[in-house]
């Protein structure tokens, strides 16, 4: 920030000819209890997710997600794992590209 005020950004396309690297992302979620089998069976048969793993904490599982572009990840998190009976809710962290 220079003088209080956020300087503007933006995002610039690949260049062409040059590969565009796959978005990460790591989704935590928090589960109704009892519901924790029940869900990581229906996010296990989701098709573009690298890993699932249940966890202890304050999340219940934690999910890596490797995607083409931003609206790939809103769409299975709003169509596939939302939905899924026994969610109660998600946290999305989208990491910073290498």
């Amino acid at each position: 920030m220079t003088g209080g005020t956020p300087r503007p950004y933006s995002v610039q396309p690949p260049q062409t000819g040059m590969e565009r690297t796959p978005i990460k992302a790591y989704v935590l979620i928090v589960t109704d209890p009892g519901n924790t089998q029940h869900v990581l069976e229906q996010i296990r048969g989701m098709q573009g997710l690298e890993a699932v793993h249940e966890v202890m904490g304050p999340y219940d599982i934690v999910v890596e997600i490797s995607a083409d572009n931003l609206q790939d990840i809103q769409r299975l998190l709003r169509d596939g794992i939302r939905p899924i009976e026994g969610v109660q809710s998600t946290i999305s962290l989208v990491t910073f590209p290498d």
